[in-house]
């Protein structure tokens, strides 16, 4: 409900603070007093567009606020809370416009986007003015009527749910098969890898021991080969250091007979011999024990360096190559399992879509049926509005020709046509209905649809081109719609004011420099004096003023009526 409505440096609005109440809210005043420029001042606070003329001459910026009680509005409080923007059971809308025709705005303090402010105005205030500002339309707003008609809450909500469950398993399903392609290559390289792996059959350990071997294996080859190089030198090969050796001993012992001095060095050189032929015999021994398989120590090396490679392509130790192995079986079981869930998945968006289907079935069979009562009882109530043959239809159309077009609201848009002439074809409302019209379709329309928990409604132009039994009827409606909800109406008409539950006069006041609005609260004989001048005349006279009296008095008593239907 709108609490209250500050204006500052507006067109003619130095300052203004308005308080509102609830129940039926009547403006009234003299053509041209400005009436209208509260409606534009609330409509620039929830988001409507606005240009830098409506800056007061002289001043810097315009500044709006509207403050709002949410106290019967949980839907608004439960947005507000969800984009982080809620105090309480307030919510203050505030917007200033610059000379360059920028605006800022806050929610309850906080700078807030104009995509922001437009969605909270949105739930807070439905004004009806200008064909622009009309949420009757809109066909988000179109179809939000026929579904309050309907009391569609749990079918809505049941359609949206599967809605959003559909597109959460249609995102998965899109996920999964985007990494398909990667997975079938990702098989083909665990196959394999699996396949060289398995053939190379590594076991905890091995490499270890591999290296142990192959490196005491090259070490005896070593030894080996000390050991036959020197055999060959020393005895083998010709000539060798045993051959002369002894060669040489053989020459000192036919001297030695000439000379006593040679017995020293042969008796060295023979013990000489003696040793070598002892080291000859332990290093054939030696040789004989290390005798080699060149087979064995080129498989052993081989096998060695299928490990080397296998590790280095898995870039691990080669001790852990096993370890891999174990690795790459689980993850090929886990790929393979992949094909599982993706084939779980599709039968998921399967059943997904026969839940979504069957929901949207019953909600536009249920549309269907409600348009065409929606239809029958606005049609009536339009015909007591001063349009007294119009025809209003609420289409519901099927978005796509197939199943394959789903949204969070079902298969149908919901379009609201009408005719105010017989023989003409329903048409769209920006058609076929002025800004008056439209007004009035919107009273006839909410009249039709119960509603505990609302936005504040505002008619700036429901009274257009009416007056007499119509406007007492107009007048009796906005009351009805005013028991369950707060009801701003601008109006010419004392029949519609009589209705009221608090009256607001705007009105001019000259200055001699400057010209500026005010409004006023009235109550009893200003109420009754307001309601005078708006019958007309030129002078208020005693009859005129009876006639307020009876006006005022069958419409309070027509709205403790309607406040008890």
């Amino acid at each position: 409900m709108l609490h209250q409505l500050l204006i500052r440096n507006m067109a003619l609005v130095d300052h203004m603070q308005i308080e509102y109440g609830q129940g039926l809210c009547v403006v009234s005043g003299e053509t041209g007093s400005g009436k209208s420029l509260l409606v534009t001042a609330l409509g620039l606070a929830i988001g409507d567009r606005a240009d830098a003329t409506l800056i007061r001459n002289g001043q810097k910026e315009a500044e709006v606020s509207a403050v709002f009680d949410l106290s019967r509005q949980p839907r608004v409080q439960r947005h507000l809370e969800e984009q982080e923007l809620a105090d309480g059971n307030t919510c203050i809308l505030r917007r200033i416009l610059r000379p360059d025709g920028r605006l800022r705005a806050w929610i309850n303090g906080h700078p807030s986007t104009a995509q922001q402010l437009r969605a909270v105005g949105d739930l807070l205030v439905d004004l009806h003015g200008q064909h622009e500002h009309h949420l009757l339309l809109r066909p988000a707003q179109q179809r939000m009527l026929l579904d309050a008609f309907c009391d569609h809450m749990r079918l809505t909500n049941l359609v949206a749910e599967r809605y959003h469950r559909l597109r959460f398993i249609e995102q998965r399903l899109t996920q999964l098969e985007a990494a398909n392609a990667e997975q079938a290559h990702r098989q083909l390289m665990l196959q394999q890898a699996i396949r060289d792996l398995t053939a190379l059959d590594p076991q905890p350990g091995e490499a270890e021991e591999l290296e142990e071997l192959c490196r005491t294996l090259r070490a005896k080859e070593q030894i080996l080969e000390a050991l036959r190089s020197s055999l060959a030198l020393a005895e083998d090969e010709d000539p060798n250091a045993s051959g002369l050796l002894a060669r040489a001993l053989q020459h000192l012992r036919h001297a030695l007979p000439l000379s006593r001095e040679l017995a020293g060095p042969v008796a060295e050189l023979e013990a000489v011999s003696s040793a070598l032929g002892d080291a000859l015999r332990t290093l054939r021994h030696l040789q004989h024990d290390l005798d080699l398989d060149p087979s064995r120590l080129r498989t052993l090396e081989e096998r060695r360096f299928a490990f080397a490679e296998l590790a280095r392509r898995h870039d691990v130790p080669a001790g852990q190559l096993h370890t891999v192995l174990a690795s790459l079986r689980h993850e090929q079981t886990t790929t393979e399992g992949h094909d599982l869930e993706l084939a779980r998945c599709r039968e998921e968006l399967a059943g997904a879509v026969i839940a979504y289907n069957k929901a949207a079935s019953e909600l536009s069979a249920s549309r269907r049926e409600g348009a065409e009562r929606l239809s029958q009882q606005v049609s009536m109530v339009a015909q007591r509005l001063g349009m007294p043959r119009a025809l209003i239809q609420f289409q519901v159309q099927r978005l796509g020709d197939d199943h394959a077009t789903v949204t969070p609201h079902g298969w149908d848009s919901i379009l609201v046509l009408a005719t105010m002439n017989p023989g003409e074809p329903p048409k769209p409302l920006p058609q076929v209905a002025s800004g008056g019209e439209l007004s009035r379709l919107s009273l006839a329309i909410h009249s039709c649809i119960a509603a505990d928990e609302s936005a504040t409604m505002v008619f700036d132009e429901v009274d257009v081109g009416i007056g007499g039994a119509t406007a007492q009827m107009v007048g009796l409606l906005l009351a009805r719609l005013a028991a369950n909800r707060q009801v701003i109406c601008v109006t010419h008409l004392p029949q519609v004011a009589a209705f009221a539950s608090w009256h607001l006069q705007v009105s001019k006041e000259m200055g001699a420099h400057a010209t500026t609005l005010q409004a006023q609260v009235l109550h009893g004989e200003q109420r009754l004096h307001e309601l005078a001048r708006m019958l007309g005349g030129l002078e208020i006279t005693a009859a005129v003023k009876q006639h307020a009296q009876e006006l005022l008095a069958m419409g309070q008593q027509r709205q403790l009526l309607a406040d008890h239907e």
